[in-house]
């Protein structure tokens, strides 16, 4: 089966690692696949090269045309497939969608379509835009139940997001002489849940918890977020990060993970730390299926300061709970989100899509 995977920057930038283990892993399962990244003139960067793009096809193209020139955006794709027509296009990223759907047309082949997470299910591709969908692939069951609401639910697929296991879990709560490393992550849009996460820190740090925190700052409310944390005196315990992807080697070796927000995101980088066996605390997020209240992670359910103070003291004071949090989210990650896992729920998907009903290219836009 020869797939063409379509990325965009934003998800190259935050899902890079394990887009390309999945590349690695079709490969190795006996597919021709070729990566559409974007151009070099987009965003500033050239994409990434990494283990993948060395042995796998690689086009670059603009991922934001004018409509006047996404023909001549496909007649290039076209050009550079050397006579490889794909058999299944999966687009994964939202500005890869109009391409992906040129694509399926031009070449008449199903295109497949990420849903990474709930503010997507607004903005999905259906009705006569949808003619060449053959498969909309969601990584919690949770978004593919909310998915098949929308749209054919035949055509929807869960594929869960994998990561690698690594042979150890990181070593957490050690050194009791070193603060307790605590890393912030998300999107840093909710200002209400950032102010309840930062009051309950500082409830926490005037009863002398010894913590210095990784605080994720990015977004439309970052300089508030930071403004809270000045107000509180929290900034002697914070080191902020630009972006959490760039630095997950470093926010895996710390204690414990933080998810303040419930946007219905699903993150690699969050299973990364799972199967690293760093406990999680994070707002409760009913498309987050994987983060089980008391199982994988503590869940907080409304953003009280309060709540967020009780539940980072049940990690903070006992060492011996935290472990075992860990050590239950990673066997979840090992038993339901290994990198093999979603490899062959991925190829079983877009055979599905490739082998299964016949398509109407001829209509729609």
């Amino acid at each position: 089966m020869h797939i063409a995977l379509i990325i965009d920057s934003e998800r190259m930038l935050h899902e890079g690692p394990m887009l390309s283990r999945l590349c690695v892993g079709l490969l190795d399962s006996g597919n021709n696949v070729t990566r559409i990244v974007p151009a070099v003139t987009e965003r500033g960067s050239e994409p990434r090269r990494d283990s993948a793009s060395g042995v796998a096809n690689q086009i670059s193209v603009p991922m934001k045309v004018l409509p006047w020139l996404r023909r001549p955006r496909v007649e290039q794709v076209a050009q550079a497939m050397q006579r490889s027509d794909p058999d299944v296009v999966y687009g994964w990223g939202r500005e890869t969608w109009p391409l992906a759907l040129d694509l399926s047309k031009r070449f008449e082949c199903p295109a497949a379509i990420n849903i990474w997470s709930v503010d997507l299910l607004r903005v999905m591709p259906k009705g006569r835009l949808s003619t060449s969908v053959g498969a909309y692939i969601a990584p919690s069951r949770a978004l593919a139940t909310a998915a098949r609401e929308v749209v054919d639910a035949s055509l929807v697929s869960y594929v869960p997001q994998g990561v690698a296991i690594p042979t150890e879990p990181s070593s957490i709560f050690e050194d009791p002489q070193r603060p307790i490393s605590i890393a912030v992550i998300g999107s840093g849009r909710d200002l209400l849940s950032y102010r309840a996460l930062l009051n309950g820190m500082s409830k926490l740090l005037k009863q002398n918890f010894n913590v210095q925190i990784a605080l994720e700052l990015r977004g439309p409310q970052q300089h508030e977020i930071w403004k809270q944390a000045q107000r509180l005196e929290l900034l002697g315990n914070i080191s902020a990060i630009t972006d959490a992807a760039r630095f997950r080697s470093l926010l895996t070796h710390c204690d414990m993970l933080v998810l303040p927000e419930r946007f219905g995101e699903v993150r690699s980088l969050i299973l990364e730390a799972m199967a690293c066996g760093l406990p999680i605390i994070a707002a409760e997020d009913p498309y987050l299926d994987f983060l089980i209240a008391d199982e994988t992670a503590l869940l907080v359910p409304d953003a009280e300061a309060d709540l967020w103070a009780a539940q980072l003291r049940k990690l903070l004071s006992s060492p011996d709970f935290s472990r075992q949090l860990g050590r239950a989210g990673r066997r979840y990650v090992q038993e339901h989100h290994a990198s093999s896992s979603q490899v062959s729920a991925l190829q079983a998907t877009l055979e599905r899509a490739v082998h299964g009903e016949s398509f109407d290219f001829s209509s729609g836009s």
